[in-house]
């Protein structure tokens, strides 16, 4: 019995250990084909989830998952993060970024990104193997300046690992790989482009200045008045 309170104490400790924190980071992404160019707009932090939270999940105990300690992200905030994150894939589909607060004015396309889901899970049940696993669920628009939604794609990806100390950090940067991988793809596509394109502000075409061509008024002859005298009449004398 003793040494069965040992093994839970262990594992628990190691869950503990476990569980603690992640990063949101994400591994080198896939190239694609078709970059892309321009200036894409992003919002400053995602939404969809509270402002003022960085738990993603609880560190378990047994195969019941009996939650023990919470999983938060550390080293900035997660809707932050998000963002950041959708940056670089926007970047590796070859445009070029510019964060705005969510509220701000802007003058060309913009992505807002709202969370559907962002947990992690793990089971001790299988140490010192201990699996975990990540979901991560979002849902990216990009805008035009009337906040008009003209492009728009839900991103359901998973991730796991059985890494022992780090698990939770390596299921979720597993699962935010994959879902920036897939956002890359969409990025560079035609379909994405052609939004971009609609979305961004249209030159107001000058047009050149109608000439009126005024016909030129003929002026008044002049008439000259002869005031010589006359041969019919005498010469006025001094």
């Amino acid at each position: 019995m003793k040494k069965f309170l040992m093994l839970v104490l262990l594992v628990g400790a190691v869950s503990t250990m476990s569980g603690c924190a992640a990063t949101m980071n994400h591994l080198p992404l896939k190239q694609v084909s078709g970059k892309q160019g321009g200036i894409v707009f992003i919002d400053q932090k995602a939404t969809g989830r509270p402002d003022n939270k960085n738990r993603v999940g609880y560190a378990s105990l047994t195969c019941a998952a009996v939650p023990i300690v919470p999983v938060r992200v550390r080293k900035g905030h997660i809707n932050e993060k998000i963002m950041n994150n959708i940056a670089d894939a926007l970047k590796n589909a070859g445009y070029e970024t510019t964060s705005v607060e969510n509220d701000a004015a802007y003058n060309g396309p913009k992505i807002e990104c709202k969370v559907r889901g962002l947990f992690t899970y793990n089971y001790t049940y299988g140490f010192p193997f201990v699996p975990h696993w990540a979901v991560y669920r979002v849902t990216v628009n990009l805008v035009d300046t009337d906040k008009k939604i003209l492009w728009t794609k839900d991103f359901d990806k998973w991730g796991w690992s059985i890494h022992i100390l780090k698990g939770h950090d390596a299921a979720l940067i597993r699962a935010v790989t994959a879902t920036l991988n897939d956002m890359s793809k969409e990025f560079a596509g035609a379909e994405f482009k052609a939004a971009i394109t609609k979305a961004a502000p249209q030159e107001v075409a000058v047009t050149a200045p109608i000439e009126v061509v005024v016909p030129a008024v003929p002026a008044e002859e002049s008439v000259s008045v002869d005031n010589s005298p006359s041969a019919d009449q005498p010469a006025q004398v001094q």
